[in-house]
């Protein structure tokens, strides 16, 4: 028994682990894409203030152009990253519901072997 017994936790801790770092590696991608979209909503407001002040100086049709066209490429950046932040959690999301499901066949199986260990106990 103890043969089998020693192959099962090996293969039990390899998974807990794997599913460690899985969620791990997942969470620092939702947190570096949380990182991108306030970096690139911070670029875009310092655009959008420069746009204003251009527009108050008074500068030249090219020049209001320009940054506009600036502050277009900068919103399309948002938008990506905005988009890459929603796949980030969806997941986590999905490594979440993983390990949640782990935890719950773990706690099934310990009542399982719980109660044949009390019935053989009982039986002998």
């Amino acid at each position: 028994m103890e043969t089998q017994t020693l192959p099962t936790y090996r293969r039990v801790a390899r998974r807990k682990s794997r599913v460690k770092t899985n969620y791990e590696e997942t969470f620092r991608a939702c947190e570096a894409a949380a990182a991108q979209i306030k970096s690139a909503g911070e670029e875009l407001a310092t655009c959008w203030m420069a746009l204003g002040q251009n527009l108050a100086a008074n500068a030249s049709a090219t020049d209001l152009l320009r940054k506009r066209a600036w502050c277009n490429v900068l919103e399309l950046r948002l938008r990506e990253q905005s988009h890459a932040l929603e796949e980030a959690r969806r997941n986590l999301d999905a490594v979440w519901e993983e390990m949640v499901s782990t935890v719950q066949t773990r706690e099934t199986f310990r009542g399982f072997l719980n109660q044949t260990t009390t019935a053989l106990a009982g039986g002998a």
